[in-house]
C-alpha cells in the first residue's frame, strides 16, 4: 500500500487512527499489521494488502472457495482485456478522463475480480495518484496486487481489503469514490452508501454506476426486501438526495430485458433494466 494513504486510513471498528509496524519497501507498506490507537485491535498486512476488516463483520459478500480459486483465471483475463479492448464508449471515456484528472484519494468500491474502472484510469502510467481499489474478497485483492507487480504498475494504486459497510477511511478524506455496479454487489447496501457520505470531503464526488430494474416488477421487491437502496430509479435518487448529494448529471449507458449476461443477478424474465451513470457530489 502507498504509505501517503497512513494518514487518511481509520479503524473499521471504532474509527480512531491506525499506526503500521512492519516492513516498508520503497515508501510502499509491505508486511506488517495496522494497530487501532483507540480499541487496540489490530489488523494485518499481507503482500501490501492491508486486511481492514473489523472482527466479526458480516462477511455475506465473500463468496466460496471455488469463487476464490477462480479469480486466480479471471483477474489476468480481465486486465488483458481491458488492455486489448479499453472502455471505449463516449461516456465511459469521459468517466476515466474525470477521475484521472482529480486529485488526492480517489477509492473504488468493491472493484471485484474485473477491476472495476482502474485499470482504464491507470493507464495512463501516473504513480502520484492515491487510487486504491477495494473489496471484500482478500483473495481477490491479493491477486490483483500480485498481477500489478508483476506486469510494473504497482505503483499505481493501493489494494485494500474491506467490507463497504464500514469503509475503514477517516471521516471528509476522500476526494471521489466509484463504482462499476460495486454498490449493487454488497448485500444490504443502505449503510455502504451512508459510509460513502461520511469518508468524502466536502465537495467530493461520487461517480457510481447501477443497475435498476422497473418499478414494481418481481427483481424490484426482491431486491427491497434484501436491503438494497436503489432497486429502480426513484428509489436509487431518493436515497442519494437524502444523504445529502447534490445529482450533477446522470446518464443512461444501457438498457434492455431479462438477463444482461449469463450469470447476472437478474433472475426474473423479461423485466426491463437500465445501467445508469450518476455524478453525485457532496456539498462544499
Amino acid at each position: 500500500m502507498d504509505q501517503r494513504l497512513q494518514d487518511h486510513l481509520a479503524c473499521p471498528r471504532c474509527r480512531s487512527g491506525l499506526l503500521f509496524s512492519g516492513e516498508t519497501r520503497k515508501n510502499r507498506l509491505w508486511e506488517g499489521e495496522f494497530g487501532c490507537l483507540g480499541c487496540s485491535q489490530s489488523f494485518k498486512v499481507v503482500s501490501e494488502v492491508p486486511i481492514l476488516v473489523a472482527p466479526g463483520a458480516p462477511t455475506e459478500g465473500v463468496l466460496g472457495e471455488a469463487y476464490q480459486e477462480r479469480v486466480r483465471e479471471w483477474i489476468p483475463k480481465n486486465f488483458e482485456r481491458e488492455q486489448r479492448q479499453p472502455r471505449e464508449s463516449a461516456k465511459h471515456s469521459q468517466l476515466v478522463r474525470v477521475v484521472r484528472s482529480l486529485e488526492g484519494v480517489i477509492l473504488d468500491i468493491a472493484s471485484g475480480p474485473g477491476g472495476s474502472l482502474c485499470v482504464p484510469v491507470m493507464m495512463d502510467g501516473r504513480t502520484d495518484r492515491l487510487l486504491v481499489m477495494s473489496d471484500l474478497g482478500k483473495p481477490v485483492m491479493v491477486e490483483w496486487r500480485r498481477l500489478l507487480r508483476e506486469v510494473g504498475w504497482g505503483d499505481r494504486c493501493s489494494n485494500i481489503v474491506f467490507d463497504a459497510r464500514s469503509i475503514p477511511f477517516r471521516d471528509d478524506s476522500v476526494t471521489a469514490i466509484t463504482s462499476m455496479n460495486g454498490f449493487d454487489n454488497i448485500l444490504d447496501n443502505k449503510p455502504a452508501y451512508a459510509e460513502a457520505e461520511r469518508v468524502l470531503g466536502r465537495g467530493g464526488m461520487l461517480l457510481d454506476m447501477v443497475t435498476v430494474f422497473e418499478q414494481g416488477g418481481k427483481t424490484q421487491k426482491l431486491l427491497l426486501n434484501c436491503g438494497q437502496a436503489a432497486p429502480d430509479t426513484e428509489s436509487y435518487f431518493t436515497m442519494l438526495e437524502t444523504l445529502g448529494f447534490g445529482v450533477e448529471k446522470s446518464e443512461l449507458l444501457n438498457e434492455g430485458r431479462g438477463k444482461k449476461n449469463p450469470g447476472d443477478f437478474a433472475p426474473l424474465e423479461e423485466e426491463k433494466w437500465q445501467d445508469i451513470l450518476a455524478y453525485a457530489r457532496k456539498p462544499g
